[in-house]
């Protein structure tokens, strides 16, 4: 019994020891993880607004390219229809 008893003192002030040996390394974490946490939720309102902010450029950017295109249309039309009154007043002149 006596033996049992050692064997569990011994391990209780292993453990007590191991405790107070880890209480510091405890503390610490917790403070990194409350920076961490700090950290994260900062990074996330940034991501967010610049996910929002990219959305908004993209659309605007389809939109620009989508006149660009109605323009160009519109060019091309206009420079057939030049090429087209200039060959009739060719035409017209002989």
């Amino acid at each position: 019994m006596a033996e049992i008893s050692d064997i569990a003192n011994n391990i209780t002030r292993s453990l007590e020891d191991k405790k107070t040996e880890l209480k510091p390394m405890i503390k610490d974490l917790k403070d990194v993880r409350k920076i961490y946490m700090e950290l994260e939720q900062t990074f996330l309102d940034k991501k967010a607004r610049y996910d929002s902010v990219c959305v908004g450029l993209e659309s605007e950017r389809s939109m620009i390219e989508s006149e660009c295109d109605e323009l160009q249309e519109e060019c091309l039309r206009e420079e057939s229809r030049y090429h087209y009154l200039i060959c009739m007043r060719g035409i017209s002149v002989r």
